[in-house]
């Protein structure tokens, strides 16, 4: 499934035998792509990716509530509904399931709390549905990939400007505006938009373990995608909590120009 016309013809021109362009929020439009998917399956299916996603980064106190819905509507509740269409199918192909997480489902982040939460949320939910369908020998597989060059990661840091525009068009005048300048927001993104190019890795990480999850005879249960999910990421994960916070606290840079210790 694509959401763009662009990437469904894409996908066609590469090989694929069916490319439905949807919204995966949209439940009636995700109802009748399940029967065309049934259609062109005969009714077994051998793999399902759930490789769609959003970010709409900011900082908490000035992250609007629909910003959140938004995240967990196509993070979150998009591949549980599409998993839950299409387990009969799954069940009789003996297939398997690959949910594309994120290092940010196993360490939440500062500045972008939504996608942190929604990617926690598929991890419990992976978790659950690996030790339901293992009753029936079916694979679940989480890849975990670290920061890879995509347009999405790439325009991580410029999006800032998303939640905090939309904030102000709520709530000018709140107090968040004492804490939180526009200087502020324009170095931060400024600084941070520039070290993305020292740490995203190709997206053929991410791939390659896409791609053993769906073919391996012993697909692993966990793939941590790049070189800093595998290293920086996995010791945040395993370290104590008091050592990862220091750690991340010390990631945002430049700091607000109230918070103790300075910008």
């Amino acid at each position: 499934m694509c959401f763009t016309p662009e990437g469904a013809q894409a996908a066609l021109e590469r090989g694929a035998a069916l490319a439905p362009c949807l919204d995966l929020t949209d439940e009636t439009k995700v109802a009748a792509a399940v029967q065309e998917i049934e259609k062109a399956c005969g009714g077994a299916l051998w793999g399902l990716v759930h490789n769609a996603g959003t970010v709409l980064p900011g900082f908490i106190e000035y992250m609007p509530i629909g910003f959140y819905r938004r995240v967990m509507d196509v993070n979150f509740f998009a591949p549980v509904l599409l998993t839950q269409h299409l387990l009969p199918q799954l069940r009789r192909g003996q297939g398997r399931v690959v949910l594309v997480s994120s290092v940010d489902g196993l360490v939440s982040l500062p500045g972008n709390a939504p996608y942190d939460a929604s990617k926690f949320a598929i991890e419990a939910y992976a978790d659950a549905l690996r030790c339901e369908l293992s009753l029936w020998d079916l694979p679940v597989s989480v890849v975990n990939p670290a920061t890879l060059r995509t347009p999405l990661a790439m325009s991580f840091f410029d999006a800032h400007r998303k939640a905090w525009d939309e904030m102000d068009r709520q709530d000018g005048e709140g107090s968040w505006k004492q804490i939180w300048t526009r200087e502020w927001l324009e170095a931060f993104i400024q600084f941070n938009a520039a070290r993305l190019d020292t740490i995203a890795q190709d997206p053929a990480h991410a791939i390659n373990d896409m791609v053993h999850a769906l073919s391996a005879r012993r697909p692993h249960l966990r793939y941590l995608s790049g070189t800093l999910a595998k290293t920086v990421f996995r010791a945040l994960w395993l370290a104590p909590e008091g050592w990862a916070l220091a750690f991340k606290r010390s990631t945002i840079k430049p700091r607000p120009p109230s918070a103790r210790g300075g910008p």
